[in-house]
């Protein structure tokens, strides 16, 4: 299998891949490692810090090495999975994502099922990028509107 020498043109995405704006539960600002005495907020600052500035890479290890001593912390593998998105690496994204799903914590559900959508396209399942963003679109969030336009460029493309 020889080269072709043609460049491939880069992917054109429909979805913004923005990183999420950082917001803690109310459990988190109480929570602390069941080994130590050190706070959520303390332990997940150098995380946030790196993940703010823009070293997604960074932040990813950073938010991997913190989730198994906050296993109910749903900040952790969903901005795990926001910083695997931003590093380009859809997949792992999408996994953590998951996990973040399944604690069940309402405060970032909207927040998921977007994130969910864009590594969905990004890892080339339109279908699975749909599914987010028609979920999302009938329910009543500010996300509500942005969901149906983005499944509607989707689907046409």
């Amino acid at each position: 299998s020889g080269a072709s020498g043609a460049a491939r043109a880069a992917p054109v995405f429909v979805l913004a891949l923005e990183p999420a704006p950082v917001k803690l539960t109310a459990n988190a600002l109480v929570l602390r490692s069941a080994t130590r005495q050190a706070s959520f907020v303390d332990e997940a600052a150098p995380a946030f810090d790196a993940y703010r500035g823009g070293d997604y890479a960074a932040a990813a290890d950073a938010f991997a090495r913190l989730a198994p001593r906050y296993p109910s912390a749903v900040e952790l593998p969903f901005y795990l999975g926001v910083s695997r998105l931003l590093a380009g690496d859809a997949a792992a994204a999408a996994a953590a994502l998951r996990t973040a799903r399944a604690i069940g914590d309402p405060t970032f559900a909207d927040d998921i099922a977007w994130y969910l959508a864009v590594a969905g396209e990004r890892a080339g399942d339109g279908a699975a990028a749909r599914a987010e963003l028609d979920a999302l679109c009938r329910g009543t969030s500010a996300d509500a509107a942005r969901a149906c336009a983005a499944s509607a460029a989707l689907t046409s493309r």
